[in-house]
């Protein structure tokens, strides 16, 4: 028994996505499940700070942790999670969800600064004993302590700010910072790595030649203050839109992420590989770049605009990767490049929620019946993906088939590289 449950420790640790990505869902299908029960009156108030509160402080923060614990030692050959830092995580994610939902707002948040520095630790901690001197993160990965940076100054500030301790503006800084910095940066950091080497889009080298080699890592080390001047112009954003300036901070804002977005590949040329999972991460990175220009352009419309990047970029970006990466990790990588009834209904189920959730822009008279509905087609999405991973998020493959779906990908690239150069 005692072997059992310390296979199966070992299992979550290596693997943390095993049990992230469903709870996160789950916390997910709460936080909007707020909205729908409001609408049919089981609910007498509702309250938009809880909701975007535990979207994005759980709900994204649960695929964070999963995809990060889980990949991060991968890039770069370094120790997985020990038990303690797994059990510390999970914790913690759910304190924060435990917190919110009796409206204890400052404790949850005091549990995600926490969260955020535990994730700080464990990426520095990998990094000073790495297993293999030749093992270096990739450049990328520097928007990893830009995203606790925004994560834990914007979580401080709207703490002070709830306990009257600053002025009233700082809270306008410090939600979106909390909330739309963190995960930007997170996703201009791990998506400028993983989605163009996915989109086929990255520029790699195909010579084994020394010298070209150290050649390609001092052009990537060169990019480094382009990626630290990016992340302080979005830190700048926050504080445009906190002092009134708000079509400059978005506006700021939309520049870095598309200008992120084009320099790692992400933007505008289409993948050049047929997957369909792999079309729907290029179509959220539009979705995202679209959202915070549209934000822009229509401040009037703040929030219904920023559900183009909550629902069409984070959320499918979440989903589509999660899924990618459960079924690869349970050795049928190979269904990746066929289509997949569920990738079908993230992307349809998701639009008709982003469509219902844009409607009360239009019909104001019935915002809270388009609100319900939108959060009743969202649950409706979590629950089939749910059921299409169960007995996925369970099986363990006989070799480590993501390993070899990334060689596979690799050397797919190296090929679409070769065929573009002789061309």
């Amino acid at each position: 028994m005692n072997s059992r449950i310390t296979k199966i420790l070992s299992l979550l640790c290596d693997e943390p996505y095993r049990i992230f990505f469903p709870l996160g869902v789950i916390f997910g299908m709460a936080g909007v499940g707020h909205w729908l029960f409001y609408s049919f009156g089981w609910l007498k108030s509702y309250s938009g700070f809880y909701h975007s509160s535990v979207q994005m402080l759980v709900y994204m923060s649960s695929f964070v942790a999963g995809f990060l614990l889980t990949a991060m030692p991968r890039f770069a050959a370094l120790p997985h999670a020990t038990v303690g830092e797994l059990l510390t995580f999970l914790i913690l994610i759910v304190g924060i969800f435990v917190f919110l939902t009796l409206g204890h707002f400052i404790a949850g948040e005091i549990c995600f600064i926490i969260w955020l520095l535990m994730l700080g630790r464990f990426g520095i901690s990998r990094i000073t004993k790495k297993r293999e001197a030749t093992a270096n993160p990739p450049v990328e990965m520097i928007w990893i302590p830009i995203a606790i940076l925004h994560g834990v100054t914007g979580t401080l500030l709207l703490i002070l700010g709830q306990l009257k301790l600053v002025a009233p503006w700082l809270i306008v800084v410090g939600k979106p910072m909390m909330e739309q910095g963190f995960l930007l940066s997170i996703v201009l950091g791990v998506g400028g790595f993983l989605i163009p080497r996915l989109m086929g889009t990255y520029k790699v080298s195909t010579s084994a030649e020394p010298c070209l080699m150290d050649e390609t890592s001092r052009l990537k080390r060169r990019n480094i203050p382009f990626h630290l001047t990016m992340g302080a112009l979005l830190f700048l954003s926050f504080w445009l839109e906190g002092l009134g300036k708000e079509v400059f901070g978005y506006g700021l804002r939309a520049l870095v992420v598309t200008s992120e977005c084009v320099k790692n590949g992400l933007l505008p040329r289409p993948p050049r590989v047929s997957d369909l999972f792999v079309r729907l991460i290029w179509f959220s990175v539009w979705m995202i770049n679209v959202g915070f220009w549209a934000v822009a352009f229509l401040p009037s419309y703040r929030v219904a605009m920023l559900h183009l990047v909550f629902i069409g970029g984070f959320s499918l970006l979440a989903f589509v990767i999660a899924t990618m990466v459960v079924i690869s990790h349970a050795g049928e990588g190979e269904r990746l490049h066929r289509p997949l009834w569920i990738f079908g209904v993230i992307a349809v189920g998701l639009m008709l929620t982003l469509s219902k959730r844009l409607a009360v822009v239009f019909f104001p008279d019935f915002y809270f019946n388009f609100l319900g509905i939108s959060a009743a087609l969202w649950i409706a999405v979590g629950v089939s993906w749910l059921c299409f991973v169960a007995p996925r998020i369970v099986k363990i493959p006989e070799a480590d088939e993501f390993g070899r779906m990334h060689e596979e990908a690799k050397e797919r690239m190296l090929n679409l590289v070769s065929g573009e150069k002789g061309s």
